[in-house]
């Protein structure tokens, strides 16, 4: 359903054509022309998504309670085309998050085809979204900018689709608020496009872009690089800017959202939205026409309120490629200002009814394959199998080669090796970070074989893109996080390295089954008072999977992130050997 703001902006103050003539931004100044449109297609969340998804990741509610089948890069981008037909003026939006996400083919090229994507759907402008720079804001820089690093084809800048060297984006990346540790813009915090009018002049559009506050506290960012400050403070303070500048016509563009109450709900209604998006927009200036969103996947099309009292629309378009939002602004050629009761805006329903987009679909089926390809290398041997199945105390030799793994990564931080490493076999809540087993018989994984480790299968067997952090814990903290193994409901273990022993009473009362004098770290008693350092996933740090003890750490060093440690860690030990399950016994 396509929606219309009822109301015009009133305008704070006069508009000095002169001085906007003098700057060479607008044509003649007639009351009575038609106004100018410029159309906004908005996407979010792609996250590597190219091949269409399946399940439940594959339904849209429809406007009649029906179910549509939708999503993939393929749709995506021929919707996209059909969207933009006879329009002479139309930007591509990305509110963040194309990185991040499982699709093997992107983490195995380094985020290079999602780029590729990108530049072939004509993103115009995309945000930095906390996924962007879950590795670091090095690796956001290089793979946006197309530098290379170690030997180019093999460690990055692979081949792209057309068989040229990957160049980098061709589009803009921008937000307002992503900032080092110094406190410096690491981004254009906006970006200024022009809509042409019909006499050839030019009418700036500004775009301010942000990232959503807090992401240097993700789970899958955690550090010290970077940080992101209050995002509404700094789209207002570029929307003053940019009308200081004369640009009238201004938008936001932003890796934050909000959720309709009822997840069934129509892609293009506004019925009970909530969220940090529409906090943020009862406060964004009026001087913002518009507000695009994402990072919650939410799908929404509303007319709110600025905080002058004056409708503007506030979207989110969904995520995985399966929702794109049309906003067509009508601009005023003698302006430049958006005349908000002219302009629409409308949900699309990425639907698989249409034709594929044919150059779309060169892109993916390149990378497919060749992640296909890649996923069926072989990276490791094993002797045994190294798998989930737990022993009677919890113990799995996959949770201990986990841990073991854990603890090799932190002799990557500041601080070297520490104490131990453990890791959560299964968790209380949330996710799990051990997904799949490497077994010493063939899988059912393309390339396996008999004592073969392909890529794909270590990669689905330990890690989902987070840092391994070291913490400093009490031995008080530590047999707090140990009792929390146990709830009235569910035994989730904790697997530890090889240098930890410790046994339980698996009879006594929850919170009272691990006794300090029973667990040995470096053949040492664990001490209560002692401060240990401990490598385990930001995950389990933050207290994601129920191990809320570990959470109260007052600081932290980041060490790398776990299935690209992984695949280090195997070049220079490439034979695997199941590990005794002797770390954990029952009294």
């Amino acid at each position: 359903m396509k929606i219309k703001l009822t109301r015009r902006r009133v305008l704070a103050g006069g508009t000095c054509l002169a001085a906007l003539a003098a700057l060479g931004i607008y044509g003649q100044a007639y009351a009575d022309a038609d106004p100018v449109n410029v159309q906004l297609l908005s996407i979010t969340d792609f996250h590597r998504q190219f091949a269409p998804p399946t399940g439940a990741d594959a339904e849209l509610p429809g406007p009649n309670g029906e179910k549509l089948t939708v999503g993939g890069a393929n749709y995506l981008a021929a919707h996209i085309k059909k969207i933009q037909e006879g329009q002479e003026n139309s930007l591509l939006l990305s509110a963040g998050d194309q990185f991040g996400g499982y699709p093997y083919e992107s983490w195995e090229y380094l985020d290079e085809p999602v780029v590729e994507a990108f530049n072939t759907m004509g993103v115009d402008v995309s945000t930095v979204g906390n996924h962007e720079i879950d590795l670091s804001l090095d690796y956001l820089k290089r793979t946006v900018d197309g530098t290379c690093f170690g030997e180019p084809g093999v460690d990055s800048c692979f081949d792209d689709s057309t068989g040229k060297r990957f160049h980098g984006s061709e589009f803009d990346m921008s937000s307002s608020n992503l900032v080092n540790a110094k406190g410096e813009l690491q981004y254009e915090p906006y970006v200024v496009k022009k809509v042409t009018t019909p006499d050839g002049t030019k009418i700036p559009v500004g775009i301010i872009n942000g990232t959503v506050t807090g992401t240097e506290k993700m789970n899958s960012n955690y550090t010290k690089e970077y940080k992101t400050t209050d995002l509404v403070e700094a789209v207002n303070k570029y929307a003053a800017k940019l009308k200081a500048k004369g640009v009238n016509a201004i938008v936001v563009n932003v890796h934050e959202g909000a959720k309709p109450k009822n997840p069934d709900a129509p892609y293009n209604g506004c019925e009970e939205i909530s969220g940090p998006l529409m906090d943020a927009a009862a406060k964004i200036s009026p001087d913002v026409d518009a507000i695009m969103g994402g990072h919650r996947d939410g799908r929404f099309n509303c007319s709110v309120p600025d905080p002058a009292g004056n409708p503007r629309f506030v979207i989110e378009a969904g995520d995985r490629g399966n929702v794109v939002n049309e906003m067509n602004l009508a601009l005023d050629p003698s302006t430049g200002e958006v005349v908000r009761e002219e302009s629409t805006s409308e949900n699309h329903a990425v639907t698989r009814d249409i034709e594929p987009d044919a150059e779309m679909k060169k892109v993916t089926d390149y990378w497919i394959e060749k992640g296909e390809k890649a996923a069926a290398s072989e990276v490791a041997k094993n002797s045994g199998d190294i798998s989930r199945k737990k022993d009677d105390s919890g113990e799995s030799t996959l949770g201990n080669w986990a841990a073991d793994i854990n603890l090799a990564a932190s002799e990557q931080t500041d601080g070297g090796k520490a104490d131990f490493g453990l890791v959560a076999t299964e968790s209380h809540k949330g996710a799990t970070s051990l997904n799949g087993d490497m077994f010493f018989a063939k899988s059912e994984y393309p390339g396996d074989a008999d004592g073969r480790v392909t890529a794909f299968e270590v990669w689905k067997a330990y890690g989902f893109g987070n840092p391994i952090l070291t913490v400093p814990l009490t031995g008080a903290q530590i047999e707090a996080g140990l009792e929390q193994q146990w709830t009235a409901t569910k035994f989730a273990p904790l697997g530890v390295s090889s240098n930890v022993k410790y046994s339980f009473d698996a009879d006594a009362a929850i919170g009272d089954r691990v006794n300090p004098a029973d667990v040995q770290i470096n053949g040492e008693t664990l001490d209560p008072a002692k401060t240990y350092r401990v490598s385990m996933l930001a995950y389990t740090a933050l207290g994601l999977d129920g191990f809320a003890a570990f959470k109260e750490f007052k600081d932290f060093e980041k060490g790398p992130h776990d299935q690209w440690f992984v695949r280090g860690f195997l070049k220079d030990n490439p034979e695997l050997t199941p590990s005794e399950t002797d770390r954990v016994s029952v009294k």
